[in-house]
């Protein structure tokens, strides 16, 4: 499944991040130290 990130409400983005968080907890803290630039896309090559 293909996520559309520009169509989708606050509530749904909201949404599926908590069932990252709950499934992955890794990969949620990967996107959020990602998003909040603690990690660069140089270091995720």
């Amino acid at each position: 499944m293909t996520l559309d990130l520009d169509n989708m409400t606050q509530a749904e983005f909201d949404k599926q991040m908590a069932e990252i968080k709950e499934r992955n907890p890794n990969l949620f803290q990967f996107i959020a130290d990602f998003v909040d630039r603690k990690v660069t896309p140089k270091e995720v090559d």
